[in-house]
This record gives structure tokens, C-alpha cells and sequence, in this order.
């Protein structure tokens, strides 16, 4: 599912066989296949997240606003894994950004997205109450985020804590180049694609 969001987003702006290769090197990458296989929920977390972002780029217009739909994919991806909801309120970025020379469409695309997240909410909240008794579904995780501020040690024993580990983080050298690479062709690339920015956001 990831690799085919990947897929749609770099399709719809740049073409087929780019999208192929895209999509192929996510699928074969070892970092993002051991994120994604491990006893964690962040596989479909990644794959509700990057829906939510085609959906946000989709240049050509459905049935249902985008922004709706990728409301609800990112709805879904904050309840997979509530852990990484900050990195989703981020993606806001996407709507600022394509709609900043007009104040009326982008209260409207916000909107929109906030439509998407309660429709999600609620299309969850029935199972909630079918399965853990009640319809705030996402209370048990907020009961964890509680306990790991009440008890710190908790993560500390696991992941340790302060910034010592950055510089032996080998896996985060494909983020940094990306992000050096990128900044350098906002600031020399004159002709930009249409999502070249968003998707840097």
C-alpha cells in the first residue's frame, strides 16, 4: 500500500516510469521494510500517512474532495499510532502552502480536512464500542502516552536518552542528503513541478 501511494504521487506529477522507480525503491529499501515488519503498528501507520499525502497532491479532483479523503487517511494513520501525530500535523504544511495566496480556499481545504478526520473518527468509534467497550477508541494508547510522562524510566531503559546516539544514526544519512539535496533545488531548480514543494514540506 505504501509503495503504491509512492506510486500515485510521483505518477500523477512526473510520470509513469518515474512512479515505478519510486515505488520499487521504497518497496526494496531494508530500513523502510524493517520499520514496516516489525511487532509495532507502524506499517499501516506509514501506508494511512502517505494515502492521506497522495490524496493531498492529487492533482485532478474526485468524487469526494481530496482533502476530505486524505483527512481521513491521515485520521486513520494518528489512530493506528497516536506517537506520530505530530509529524501528521505537519502535513498541513501541503494545504498552506498550495492555497497561501488565498485566504477563502485555504479556510475552505482546512475545513475540509477537519471533515476527513471526524468522518474517520466516526466510522471508528462504533468498532471501539464493539471491541474495547467503548466509543473513544484511541483512550488506551492516550492511557500509554500517560503512563510513559508518569514514568519516564520507561522509554529510557529501551531507547536511552539525551543526543549521543545522532551521530553513530547511520540510517538517518538518506533523510539528511534528501533534505540538503532538496533545499538546494528550491533555492537554484527556476522550473519547479507542482508538488515540488509540498512534497518537501
Amino acid at each position: 500500500a505504501s509503495a503504491a501511494a509512492v506510486y500515485f504521487i510521483v505518477s500523477w506529477h512526473y510520470g509513469k516510469w518515474p512512479a515505478i522507480l519510486a515505488a520499487i525503491a521504497l518497496a526494496t529499501n531494508p530500513y523502510f521494510v524493517f520499520s514496516i515488519s516489525w511487532d509495532y503498528p507502524d506499517g499501516p501507520a506509514i501506508a494511512y500517512a502517505l494515502a492521506g499525502i497522495a490524496f493531498l497532491l492529487r492533482p485532478k479532483p474526485g468524487r469526494l474532495p481530496n482533502t476530505v479523503v486524505g483527512g481521513a487517511f491521515l485520521a486513520f494513520s494518528a489512530y493506528t499510532n497516536l506517537a506520530g501525530i505530530l509529524m501528521l500535523i505537519a502535513l498541513v504544511a501541503i494545504p498552506l502552502w498550495q492555497h497561501r495566496k488565498s485566504l477563502r480556499e485555504l479556510a475552505v481545504e482546512l475545513l475540509r480536512l477537519a471533515a476527513g478526520v471526524a468522518a474517520a473518527t466516526l466510522c471508528l468509534a462504533p468498532f471501539g464500542k464493539i471491541f474495547i467497550g467503548q466509543f473513544t477508541f484511541y483512550r488506551p494508547q492516550l492511557g500509554q502516552i500517560q503512563y510513559v510522562r508518569d514514568h519516564p524510566g520507561y522509554l529510557e531503559r529501551m531507547w536511552g536518552t539525551g543526543n549521543a546516539w545522532i551521530p553513530t544514526a547511520y540510517r538517518l544519512a538518506p533523510f539528511l542528503f534528501l533534505l540538503l539535496v532538496g533545499a538546494a533545488l528550491l533555492v537554484f531548480k527556476r522550473k519547479k513541478g507542482a508538488a515540488f514543494v509540498p512534497v518537501y514540506l
